[in-house]
């Protein structure tokens, strides 16, 4: 049973140096990395100088929507990586050839998982540094939000990346997997964006079809807070904006929960549908 126990922890740590070994030498991800950070620095720049245009305040804390802008496409790009590399293997049918040997599917993809969240959790001290650096330069105060969303983000990512595994495990073909996988997220985050715009664009009067599609997204959001890992994202964020730890650590147990969840079934999803095409 040792020894058992011994040789699953062996193979688990072999895919975790297999997937995180993978994404460093990947070209694709720097080109991900440099361009997310591209555009945080934009949206920082272009922050302040409208305020030195318009003479306004800056809010409380500026650095956080530029942090999310980072975050967001890693994670869904993260979240590709893994969801295609499994497809991939399993219509070349080398998924087939690496279960020949004694391996559990459950190591199979905490290692593949793990591989993944251990190369963000090593890059997200530079992406620390840049932040806090491009703040120090211009003088703009780090909040309690924007560290309460660097804490949160691995959370986020992992549970994204979790999504990617299940939808990549039940799918099993690349193409649709990718398709799938792109417009299931598009459509998370738009049910998120639309709900939160709706209710600024009210008129005066009241417009039916306004206030009707109001009610369908706000219908809508009530099963995306549940089943979207970027839900969870915002609602972190919220709490370590306002300054409310419990609900905070609340979130980070979701998050964590969704995570899980999503690995268990993606476990189960192989294991049923087994190693072949």
């Amino acid at each position: 049973m040792i020894k058992s126990a011994t040789n699953t922890t062996a193979i688990t740590l072999s895919f975790i140096r297999w997937e995180f070994l993978k994404t460093l030498f990947s070209f694709q991800n720097y080109i991900a990395v440099f361009v997310s950070l591209c555009v945080a620095w934009l949206m920082v720049n272009g922050m302040i100088n409208t305020v030195a245009q318009n003479g306004l305040i800056i809010e409380a804390n500026p650095f956080i929507l530029p942090f999310l802008a980072t975050l967001l496409p890693y994670a869904v790009f993260l979240a590709l990586a893994v969801a295609v590399s499994l497809a991939r293997e399993i219509e070349n049918r080398t998924f087939e050839v690496l279960f020949f040997a004694p391996i559990r599917f459950s190591s199979f993809v905490l290692g593949r998982f793990l591989g993944q969240l251990t190369y963000y959790l090593l890059a997200l001290p530079l992406v620390l540094v840049f932040f806090i650096g491009y703040a120090n330069s211009v003088n703009l105060r780090v909040g309690p939000g924007f560290l309460g969303a660097i804490v949160l983000s691995p959370f986020t990512v992992a549970s994204v990346v979790g999504f990617g595994f299940l939808i990549a495990a039940y799918l099993r073909k690349t193409r649709i997997t990718v398709v799938v996988l792109l417009a299931l997220i598009l459509l998370l985050l738009g049910v998120q964006f639309a709900h939160v715009l709706l209710p600024t664009l009210q008129p005066a009067e009241a417009d039916t079809t306004l206030l009707v599609l109001t009610d369908v997204v706000d219908v809508m959001y009530r099963v995306v807070e549940w089943i979207s890992p970027f839900a969870y994202l915002t609602k972190g964020v919220d709490a370590a904006q306002f300054g409310a730890p419990e609900l905070y650590a609340r979130v980070v147990l979701a998050s964590l929960a969704y995570t899980i969840l999503t690995l268990a079934l993606s476990v189960w999803v192989l294991r049923e549908k087994g190693i072949s095409r």
